[in-house]
């Protein structure tokens, strides 16, 4: 099971609106300012309880790429439904 974290909030925030697009890690850890050591084990944790689906690019070097599965699109959407006030804190990593 999946527990609330500020750094979980920030991923859902950047995925959820662009639910078919695929993102690589090192977009996600820029665009996130959040450490690698944070952001990958978060990304494990996601596509492991199902969150997230991910598969390696044809770039060189290969990145592993990341988008919120169908399971996850309906769970983020909840879970943000839910959670309003602790989303409106982090609308400001965004902007």
């Amino acid at each position: 099971m999946i527990r609330y974290s500020p750094h979980m909030a920030q991923v859902l925030l950047l995925l959820t609106p662009q639910p078919e697009r695929w993102f690589h890690g090192y977009e996600m850890a820029q665009t996130l300012s959040m450490k690698s050591g944070t952001l990958y084990p978060l990304l494990i944790r996601l596509e492991g309880e199902g969150w997230l689906e991910s598969r390696w690019d044809d770039s060189t070097p290969r990145r592993h790429l990341y988008r919120l599965s169908d399971q996850g699109k309906m769970l983020a959407a909840g879970w943000l439904e839910r959670h309003p006030q602790r989303v409106q804190m982090l609308k400001g990593v965004f902007t």
